[in-house]
């Protein structure tokens, strides 16, 4: 598994995770995770597929915001979602506040 931003390419596949998951995500949610995945950092963890992302927004210059973050429902129980945040903290924003 590897863990890189997102291209454009990978926005269906974020977005059709999210809508797999409609006990988290309501219609309002899906609009704006699909609104984000352009408008914000966005990164995920490929295994093959795409099965993880994290939209994120720098709040400040020390801190970060993980806005959405979504794991496949078949990659669930396997830390793929800690991976990400690990990710997160340590390589994006190693001095920053999350």
């Amino acid at each position: 598994m590897i863990i890189r931003k997102a291209t454009k390419e990978d926005f269906g596949h974020c977005l059709g995770i999210a809508k797999a998951l409609p006990e988290w995500f309501d219609t309002k949610g899906l609009s704006e995770i699909e609104k984000d995945l352009t408008a914000l950092p966005t990164y995920v963890c490929d295994d093959s597929g795409i099965i993880a992302f994290a939209c994120t927004k720098d709040i400040s210059d020390n801190s970060i915001e993980i806005v959405h973050i979504a794991v496949d429902r078949t990659e669930r129980h396997k830390g793929v979602g800690t991976e990400l945040i690990r990710y997160i903290e340590t390589v994006l924003a190693p001095s920053k506040t999350i």
